[in-house]
């Protein structure tokens, strides 16, 4: 009766074991992937396009893109003000923009502009590496669905109706994080 116990016990272990490996797995391959579209992807000022490329990639890599969402920002007198970004991967070349993509999955953050190196990063530590803290209440955010998103939307120019502009704290209860 005991060892039937251990031999169950055991089963168990080692379901809860592959349910943790796939996920570490499932993180680890959409890490990879976009490490490998960080290096062969980015164009300099080309977000939109960027994060195209990014969700083509990763679809063609079995990657379900059904939750994705493809995130515009941008000041809310753009384009007459721009915005400022903190940590980029090209910083003496790049200071200011009219708008900026990133791409969300799951609550976290494929920014192929971001860093000097492929960094998915939870929401909220990019909302505050990225943008200065004084001027981010000043951003508006729009949030589309990635498998909606297509070449017409490049540059943000998607209907502003189905997808309106958010001030910071409508966007964070949109796109719900932990």
């Amino acid at each position: 009766m005991l060892r039937g116990f251990y031999v169950w016990g055991s089963i168990i272990n080692k379901i809860i074991l592959f349910f943790l490996l796939t996920l570490s797995t499932y993180a680890d391959q959409l890490s990879d992937v976009f490490n490998i579209s960080y290096q062969e992807d980015h164009h300099v000022l080309t977000c939109s396009d960027n994060i195209m490329r990014l969700g083509l990639r990763l679809q063609r890599n079995g990657f379900n893109l059904s939750n994705a969402k493809v995130v515009f920002i941008k000041h809310k007198y753009a384009p007459h003000v721009s915005i400022n970004p903190q940590k980029t991967r090209t910083p003496k070349l790049v200071t200011r923009w009219v708008f900026h993509a990133v791409l969300v999955i799951d609550r976290v953050v494929y920014d192929l502009d971001y860093s000097l190196k492929a960094a998915p990063i939870k929401i909220t530590h990019y909302l505050k590496a990225m943008w200065p803290k004084e001027e981010i209440k000043n951003y508006t955010f729009q949030v589309k669905p990635f498998y909606k998103y297509s070449s017409n939307d490049f540059g943000g120019r998607f209907n502003r109706e189905d997808y309106p502009e958010m001030n910071l704290t409508d966007f964070l209860k949109a796109i719900p994080i932990q």
